[in-house]
């Protein structure tokens, strides 16, 4: 886990989206991450999607926490966490 420091003065740890706990697990761990270490947008990872019945996408949900936007993210795309929220 690589370490930053953000404008804010915040220490984030870099990681693999897919090393987060999902939705389903029963470890309440960190859910909340950013994709940028210098940006103030919280996302929260949901389910991995296999497919939407008419092609394969293998990517996560994740949503936005404040305006409930979804994006989907592979799970090899590097995110931040360990900030206060």
């Amino acid at each position: 886990m690589n370490s930053v420091i953000n404008k804010y003065g915040e220490e984030l740890f870099e990681i693999e989206l897919k090393k987060l706990p999902s939705s389903k697990s029963t470890n309440y761990g960190e859910r909340f991450f950013r994709r940028n270490p210098d940006t103030l947008i919280t996302y929260v990872k949901g389910d991995f999607t296999r497919s939407d019945g008419y092609e394969r996408i293998n990517k996560y949900s994740c949503i936005n926490f404040e305006t409930n936007n979804e994006i989907l993210l592979k799970g090899s795309t590097k995110v931040f966490i360990g900030f206060t929220f």
